[in-house]
């Protein structure tokens, strides 16, 4: 009918990081269009719309296309602002597949391939991703990227990130030291060292022995192990995961702690 106004079209980028511009348009000529952003029903009263306009938190958008006082139907379009955590540990209490934008700095502890593992002042994450840029010990990833939470086989994985960039600065990366008996599945991604422990085994998978406790550890990254770990003592650097709900050790280096030689003298 020639009275017909033809219902407006909301564009904009939903869910967004930090900002996003949203576009109403109606193809009636000639036809204003009236909006809200709370959610309620727009009326020939509400906002008139005469520019794109920029949102930066979550908003209902609501735009009704009137000319000579015929009116279309209402369009909607919810914008949802992507959730903002400044730490490790708030990014750990969201639910799997919450995307979010992580607003602090994180250090890097260790990256292997598609694996990143993170630190920050309240714990530990990992980023699982190809094509991160190549980060090193101690390197300082800036706020302001996203990323989804994801649980695979027990561990929390940051997946899919976007907006990663190349460290600009360094900061502390020190494995926190431990002993076998103080490490449990709840140091998931953890940074640590454990001294003055014995090797059960050379292989891929081996045991970490510390006086009467065993943590099983694993050469997920191809480290060259030495070859006789009989009657000898190490120092091992890792990040803990979790295999059959239980904490394992990925390890990334280790040293070998030489015994003192003991120098009979004749009397």
């Amino acid at each position: 009918p020639d009275d017909q106004v033809m219902d407006p079209v909301i564009e904009g980028e939903t869910p967004f990081l930090e900002t996003t511009t949203v576009t109403i348009t109606c193809a009636t000529e000639g036809a204003e269009i009236r909006y809200t952003l709370n959610g309620q029903d727009p009326t020939a009263e509400s906002t008139l719309y005469e520019e794109p306009f920029t949102l930066t938190e979550s908003a209902t958008v609501k735009a009704i296309a009137i000319k000579n006082g015929n009116s279309s139907a209402i369009a909607t379009k919810v914008f949802e602002a992507l959730p903002r955590v400044a730490t490790i540990a708030e990014y750990l209490v969201f639910d799997d597949n919450d995307v979010f934008v992580f607003t602090g700095d994180a250090v890097v502890t260790y990256q292997n391939g598609s694996n990143t593992w993170i630190k920050d002042e309240t714990g530990y994450a990992l980023i699982y991703a190809s094509g991160q840029p190549e980060y090193s010990n101690g390197d300082v990833i800036p706020a302001g990227w996203c990323g989804k939470k994801t649980t695979y086989n027990n561990v929390p994985e940051i997946i899919n990130p976007t907006g990663l960039t190349v460290a600009i600065e360094t900061g502390e990366a020190t494995p926190v030291v431990k002993t076998v008996a103080e490490i449990t599945a709840g140091d998931v991604n953890a940074y640590y060292q454990i001294n003055d422990i014995a090797l059960s085994s050379n292989s891929n998978n081996f045991n970490i022995v510390d006086g009467n406790n065993e943590l099983v550890g694993y050469n997920k990254f191809d480290i060259a192990m030495p070859e006789d770990v009989e009657d000898k003592t190490f120092n091992v650097v890792g990040v803990i995961t979790i295999y059959n709900n239980k904490p394992e050790f990925y390890i990334i280096s280790y040293e070998e702690i030489l015994q003192p030689v003991v120098l009979n003298r004749r009397s």
